[in-house]
This record gives structure tokens, C-alpha cells and sequence, in this order.
């Protein structure tokens, strides 16, 4: 058999040819042949990834920004729920401080003292739903005072109670009970100084008890 002038063509289709496709750490191997690739319309390009990867590679990669993104928002929102957990702390410690025993004075109530008020013995004439009403002898100046404890649901906070006093404190009219005093105590009782009248209200008045 003659040879010579039948060298084989290594170009025919029917051989295989081998594809290296590389993108990144990973490494395609395939195997196409040239008809099949002709008769698909499927060309492979050297260094160009495939779309499936591609789209894996996004998918991995927004999934690991969406994690990141909620382990950032997790500890965002616990350390802020720790700030405000201090804030409302110091601010509970501010008002237990601020609330200190004190006793405002007024036109007429001069002679008034903490002691004074507190060590004198009293009778309940009078109750209602913001305060309770008690007849007291004031044991150095021997005078008899009305003073009017407060609920503590019907007192205000702060300078709008300071405030309020104040105003009541300058009122002076004839028929109008004057204000004496003011007294604070250090659990927040509040306590109201007013001179008593024996008919101390139109009812008994009217009648004459």
C-alpha cells in the first residue's frame, strides 16, 4: 500500500478538538468537535466565562452582601438599644436626684418649716380624688394650718410645676385662699400650706356650723 500521498488531514471534523476555558480558580475542560459546534451555532471564545457562571458568581455574591448587610443592621440596632437603655437609666438617676426635699415660701408664711410641717399632728377633714385634706398645729408658732397633700397623678413635672406655684403663690385677693407654702418631699409627695378658716367652705358657711 502507497502512502506516500495520503497524509491524513488533522483538521477534519471528525477529531476532537480540546477547549481550555479558565476563569478564576475554576477550569472548564470541553470537549467539542467542529461539526457539532458548526451545525449549533456554539462558538467558544479563549477567556471568556460562560453565562451559567456568571451567573452563579452573582447570585454567591449577592447573597454574601445581603448577610453582611443584615449582620451590619443587627448590630447597629443593638448597640443603639444599649445607648438607650443607658440614656433612660441616667435620666431615671437625674430625676431621683432632682427630687430632693424643698419648701417654697409665700407672702404669710414666713414662719413655716420643714419640721414644723412634717411633726405636726393633723386630722383629716377632707378627701377627694386629687388630695387629702388635714387640719395641722404648727407646734413653734402654735397656728393652725391647712395643708393639702397631692396625689401624685395630679402633679406636673419639672419647671411647668414650679411655674404653676409660682403664679398661685403671687395670687392675693379677698376671696380667694392664699397660698403659704410649698412643700416637696424626696419620694415626689407634694404637699400645699394654706392658713385655715373655721367655715372653710360655702356649705358650712351658708349654715352656719
Amino acid at each position: 500500500m502507497n502512502l506516500s500521498h495520503h497524509t491524513p488531514d488533522l483538521n477534519y471534523p471528525i477529531y476532537p478538538r480540546l477547549l481550555c476555558v479558565s476563569f478564576g480558580p475554576i477550569v472548564l475542560l470541553a470537549v467539542l468537535t467542529t461539526g457539532c459546534a458548526e451545525r449549533s451555532g456554539f462558538s467558544v471564545v479563549q477567556g471568556e466565562p460562560p453565562s451559567m457562571l456568571i451567573l452563579v458568581l452573582g447570585l454567591v455574591s449577592a447573597t454574601l452582601l445581603v448577610i453582611v448587610a443584615g449582620y451590619v443592621l443587627y448590630c447597629k440596632k443593638r448597640v443603639s438599644r444599649y445607648e438607650s437603655k443607658d440614656i433612660e437609666s441616667s435620666e431615671h438617676k437625674e430625676e431621683e436626684v432632682a427630687q430632693k426635699e424643698d419648701l417654697m415660701i409665700f407672702q404669710g408664711g414666713e414662719d413655716l418649716t420643714i419640721c414644723d410641717i412634717l411633726d405636726a399632728p393633723g386630722e383629716v377633714i377632707g378627701k377627694s380624688n386629687y388630695g387629702t385634706l388635714y387640719k395641722a398645729l404648727l407646734q413653734r408658732s402654735n397656728k393652725v394650718r391647712l395643708l393639702r397633700f397631692l396625689r401624685p397623678v395630679c402633679t406636673a413635672r419639672g419647671d411647668e410645676l414650679d411655674e404653676m406655684i409660682q403664679f398661685l403663690g403671687r395670687i392675693r385677693h379677698p376671696n380667694l385662699v392664699p397660698l403659704l407654702g410649698f412643700y416637696t418631699g424626696p419620694r415626689g409627695e407634694k404637699l400645699l400650706v394654706h392658713p385655715f378658716y373655721r367655715h372653710g367652705n360655702l356649705t358650712q358657711f351658708i349654715r352656719g356650723k
